[in-house]
């Protein structure tokens, strides 16, 4: 309530009036006709005593009509003008009484008395003279020498004037109230003023491109609002013309005519332009036959907004921004100790028993209201919390709990029910409209039954600007500036940063009252479809529950990073800030209404959320597949059940774990020719487009061809059993199962074409989920976009829970089960064997006596001979690493080789400031696969080529070591003519290298192994073979050859104490006769012709024989037996 309002209403109190605030601005006219017309009263010469009516005394004065008041302030009679008082609030109500010594006119509620000298009243006015008497403050009319006086619109009392006074004693009913809808204004310093016909009180209401008119004053309707523009004509006169609020156009007569104008002073130029007066304006020119208006202020808190009012800002509620006032604008302090924070609901108790209230709150379209904040608190003004700065009373504001609250309204004591005002009112200016303006007047609280009212301010606590409250009618805390509206909402600029980020989107409402999703996060349902699932069971921090965001014609519109086809929209007019970063209300007209983050995600990767496996390391490495789970004793493992026709059951005994082989997806590139020339895992590429800015431009990630260029990419893999080679694959109906087989087929999926193909996806710590990704419509090995991961079924792999064995079968991939759980696990043991850099070792056959077949160098070609038989024999080889320390690699590859050197270099350029080259080399012959020698010799030696051995119509490639170079990771090998091929020592070529040899275990605890090295295909019409594949060593007839096939492989076992240098076995002469245990039998090559005997070890004989041909296999007993072949060493052979 401002002050001009609060005197006029205790100034009507004092005149026993009661009174509305629509009579406050009324003004006094005479219902028919003016002053000349009034009919004087009078009753037999006097009016009759205690006459019923009430009467006033009406008088004119150069011109302008009078009524006699009662001074608010000191209860004496003042003169006003028509246009300035209200009949019912203003006029001094005559009665007339009876005291014993004459008849007196008593002023209404006041007790001053006035008396009349003549006798009569006539038509005519009366003169007459008022005095005091010693009873004061009684005013009596005689002839006594105290008079009063008018010296302008003030009565005064003075000795021996003899002054007189013309006026009517007339009643009330000759008289009556024009209203004004708004106060007169007494100066020009209000933003928007109301102009009035002072004959009836409407308003100029402008009309785009149309005349203006008079209609009835309605507030908040914006055509009724002008602001004066004063143009300055020098001399300090001017001319103001009247700009109306909504349709920008200046007053006038007609459209588009001639402005009308008012004339306007200003003491200097350095004050406010003003007018003459008021009320009665001339107008330059008339408008609507309108030629004078009242110009009426339009009050700064003339309405009380309602919760309904309030609530159309967003939705439902609104914001409110309050700060200290500097300037009231960008100055302005930011308060501490401020609730008003966030979304702001309009809210009620509900009515409980016996007057009392519940803790429980609905929406008040009402006014007064409570205030509810964002997390469920209701903001009060604490009664018992004062702040200590200065000697005035000044109170906290404050959030606290409904229930708080409400059990202190309950109370029976007054000063605990009393403690908090919380009914607040809010006042506005007739022109402000909810959700288009902002400034409102002022904010005030009630405590329990209105009984107390406080207002908000501001207190500097230490220098700190807080909000408080005082009593109503204080004014002692400092002015601040509130405005309410939704200037909060989201600020897309400050959320998507410059930064291009995914976000994830978590509801944050404190109570499952307050939304219907609380505790979720946005994520993907069964459908699958964007909506809030529990966050307990979401991939939080996964790109199922990560979203991209770009910014479209006023929506946020959010697009999944897994599932892009998948989007949810936010408006942004809906989202709204609250005091915390990144939180936003959800204001979209609902009942309930979310309070969610965004938390944007800026480190992230193309391999997030997917498991992502080394193509090449996968080669090399077993795994066991196992359903994590409880009833599992955590894992139960994948196990084919032969008995079952291939099905995959489960068992939670890792010693029947099946081994299995992964491997990834193949994209196979082909020319026009059908030839391959691309190779190269597949990949599932999910593209996001990011919206992000760029100073004050919004971009989004994407190319020409509005693609995504934000790419989440995912290996697909496929599963063999490692034992028997058969790959897993999912059996439809009627079977509905995995397995490695056909249910009854005997032989099962041994083409990888009938693999199921799976993308791993990751849900925890080493736990995933088998996304089955191959069907008809979704591969083809044969173009680059091999795996459509949008026609992929969406579905994941689950087991069954049976204790003992479980079934694999799919179910919807946004499922939620805990049957979906996975772990791909490393077999315990490492595959290679690991030999250090620069050793020196000694290779030879596991099954060998006393390691007495070793691998050594044979003229031109790698054999394998008897050391002990032949102790002149060097098997000395000196390793060099190959590949070993390199990432995640567990297939460790060397380089063998004899006269090797090794040594570091560094030589510094001539060049100042360039860097020191450093290199470490190795020098020797290295040992190599020959197959590229064989290739050219086979140009002129068809049918007798050196560097092949044949065995059965096979030809396989020998080995020998070729002269050559190691340094900067490249092999360099010499050619016969000098040059040098070069063989690079990494992998991006190929998996193997003819150069490079690696240990892989036949038997960790042995030791025992089987020797893996590059191989190529023998080309007898001299295409030579380019690609490297996988082969072994293999002792064939006397020497040591490279072959296909892992079975067919030598078993092999090293000695690293090696302490003879590797040299040439320049020289050497060394029998061919080798003795191979195997089970139940020796096979002895190389002994055609001769005796041979075996025994074992109690010097038994038991077999005696001649053997025929160059390879035998004779019949032994398991156990350990000597073998006497005729003209060389004993041996002893292990015989399983």
């Amino acid at each position: 309530m401002n002050k001009k309002f609060s005197t006029l209403v205790a100034g009507a109190l004092l005149a026993g009036a009661v009174i509305t605030p629509t009579d406050l601005l009324a003004q006094i006219k005479y219902k028919t006709g003016n002053y000349s017309n009034l009919t004087v009263t009078e009753t037999a010469g006097l009016p009759a005593a205690n006459a019923s009516g009430n009467f006033a005394i009406v008088f004119q004065n150069a011109g302008t009509d009078y009524v006699a008041v009662v001074d608010g302030t000191t209860n004496g009679l003042v003169a006003k003008p028509f246009s300035e008082a209200g009949l019912k609030v203003d006029a001094a109500k005559i009665v007339i009484t009876e005291n014993g010594s004459g008849k007196f006119l008593v002023v209404n509620g006041a007790g001053d008395k006035l008396g009349l000298t003549t006798t009569a009243w006539a038509d005519a006015a009366t003169t007459f003279t008022i005095t005091s008497v010693a009873a004061t403050p009684a005013l009596t009319m005689n002839d006594a020498t105290n008079e009063i006086t008018l010296s302008g619109t003030t009565f005064a009392v003075a000795t021996g004037t003899s002054s007189t006074l013309t006026a009517k004693l007339v009643s009330f009913d000759q008289l009556a109230d024009l209203i004004m809808p708004v106060e007169t204004a007494k100066d020009l310093s209000a933003s928007f003023f109301v102009l009035m016909d002072p004959a009836t009180g409407n308003v100029v209401q402008g009309n785009k491109g149309a005349a203006p008119t008079f209609v009835s004053y309605t507030p908040t309707t914006q055509k009724m609002f002008w602001s004066v523009v004063v143009t300055d004509n020098g001399n300090n006169a001017g001319t103001a013309k009247f700009k109306n609020k909504a349709t920008g156009e200046f007053l006038a007569p007609t459209a588009g005519g001639a402005h009308t104008t008012v004339a306007v002073t200003r003491d200097n130029a350095d004050s406010p332009w003003k007018l003459a007066t008021y009320s009665n304006v001339s107008l330059s020119a008339a408008v609507a036959g309108v030629s004078a208006i009242n110009l009426g202020a339009v009050p700064a808190d003339g309405q009380s907004l309602t919760g309904e009012q309030l609530k159309t800002i967003t939705g439902a509620g609104f914001e409110a921004s309050i700060k200290k006032f500097i300037d009231g604008d960008k100055k302005d302090k930011v308060l501490a100790n401020n609730p008003f924070d966030g979304l702001l609901k309009p809210v009620s108790f509900n009515d409980g028993a016996a007057g009392k209230v519940l803790a429980t709150v609905k929406a008040e379209d009402g006014t007064p209201f409570m205030l509810q904040d964002e997390d469920g608190n209701i903001i009060v003004i604490d009664l018992n919390d004062k702040y200590a700065a200065g000697t005035e009373t000044k109170y906290a504001v404050k959030a606290i709990a409904p229930k708080v609250l409400a059990n202190a309204l309950n109370d029976a004591d007054a000063k605990i029910s009393g403690r908090y005002a919380y009914n607040f009112t809010i006042n506005a200016s007739d022109d402000f409209v909810p959700g288009v303006n902002q400034p409102v007047a002022s904010i005030s609280a009630a405590t329990k039954g209105n009984a107390a009212s406080y207002k908000l301010g501001s207190v500097d606590l230490k220098g700190v600007p807080t909000l408080s409250a005082e009593v109503s009618t204080d004014a002692f805390l400092n002015a601040i500036t509130i405005k309410i509206g939704k200037f909060n909402t989201i600020d897309v600029k400050k959320l998507l940063t410059s930064t291009p980020s995914f976000f994830t989107v978590t509801n944050k409402n404190t109570k499952a009252a307050y939304s219907d999703n609380y505790k979720t996060v946005l994520g993907l349902d069964e459908t699958p479809a964007a909506e809030y699932v529990k966050a307990s069971e979401a991939l939080v921090g996964y790109p199922e529950t990560q979203w991209a965001i770009t910014y479209d014609a006023g929506n946020l519109v959010l697009t999944n990073r897994e599932r892009p086809t998948i989007t949810k929209s936010y408006p942004v007019a809906q989202l709204y800030t609250t005091s915390k970063a990144n939180v936003f209300a959800v204001l979209d007209g609902s009942a309930k209404n979310d309070t969610i983050e965004f938390k944007a995600t800026t480190s992230y990767t193309e391999a997030d959320g997917y498991l992502r496996l080394n193509a090449d390391d996968l080669r090399d490495q077993k795994y066991y597949l196992g359903a994590a789970s409880s009833v599992f004793d955590n894992v139960a493992y994948f196990v084919e059940n032969h008995n079952d026709n291939h099905q995959i059951g489960l068992d939670t005994k890792k010693d029947k774990a099946t081994e299995w082989n992964v491997a990834t997806y193949m994209y196979e590139g082909l020319n026009n020719l059908g030839d391959r020339v691309e190779y190269r895992p597949d990949t599932i590429q999910v593209k996001s487009i990011l919206g992000y800015y760029d100073g004050d431009d919004y971009k989004e990630t994407k190319d020409a061809d509005d693609e995504g260029t934000v790419i989440l990419k995912m290996l697909a893999y496929s599963f063999q059993n490692a034992a028997n080679k058969e790959y897993m694959n999912y059996e439809a109906a009627p079977s509905n199962r995995y397995a490695t087989g056909e249910f009854g087929v005997k032989q099962g999926n041994l083409d990888p074409a009938d693999a199921n193909i799976f993308a791993v996806k990751v849900v925890g710590e080493d736990l995933y989920n088998l996304i089955p990704l191959k069907d008809e419509t979704a591969v083809n090995t044969n173009t680059a976009d091999a795996i459509d991961w949008e026609n992929v079924s969406v579905e994941k792999m689950y087991s069954g829970d049976g204790a003992t064995k479980g079934i694999l079968n799919n179910t919807d991939m946004y499922n939620q089960t805990e049957n979906d759980l996975f772990t791909i696990v490393k077999k315990d043991a490492p595959e290679y064997r690991k030999v250090a850099m620069a050793d020196t070792i000694k290779i030879y056959r596991e099954s060998s006596v006393n390691e007495a077949q070793v691998l050594f160098e044979k003229g031109e070609f790698l054999s394998i001979a008897n050391a002990v038989q032949f102790p002149t024999i060097n098997p000395a080889l000196y390793v060099d690493t190959a590949y070993v320390n390199r990432g995640n690699n567990n297939r460790w590859e060397y380089l063998l080789a004899v006269e090797a050197k090794h040594w570091d270099s560094e030589i510094k350029c001539e060049i100042e400031d360039h860097p020191v080259h450093k290199a470490d080399t190795t020098t020797g012959r290295f040992l190599v696969n020959l197959m590229d020698s064989a290739n050219v010799y086979a140009e002129t030696h068809l049918h007798d080529n050196k560097f092949i051995n044949e065995e059965d119509g096979e030809q396989w490639a020998k080995l020998g070591f070729v002269e050559g170079y190691h340094t900067h990771d490249t092999l360099y090998l010499k050619r016969p003519n000098g040059t040098y091929n070069v063989l690079p020592m990494d992998r991006s070529d190929y998996s193997h290298s003819i150069a490079k040899f690696a240990f892989r275990y036949v038997d960790q605890e042995a030791g025992s192994y089987v020797i893996e090295t590059g191989r190529k295909a023998y080309n007898e019409n001299g295409d030579y073979a380019e690609e490297v594949g996988t082969g072994y060593l293999k002792w064939l007839n006397g020497l040591v050859v490279v072959v296909s096939d892992i079975e067919q492989a030598e078993v092999f076992n090293m000695n690293e104490d090696e302490t003879r240098t590797p040299t040439a076995n320049e020289g050497v002469t060394a029998s061919e006769v080798s003795v191979i245990a195997k089970d139940g039998a020796v096979i002895i090559s190389g002994a055609q012709g001769k005796k041979v005997t075996i025994s074992n070890v109690l010097g038994q004989t038991v077999a005696n024989t001649v053997i025929s041909s160059d390879k035998a296999e004779i019949a032994a007993p398991a156990g350990v037996v000597v073998v006497a072949v005729e003209g060389e060493a004993a041996v002893k052979a292990i015989v399983k």
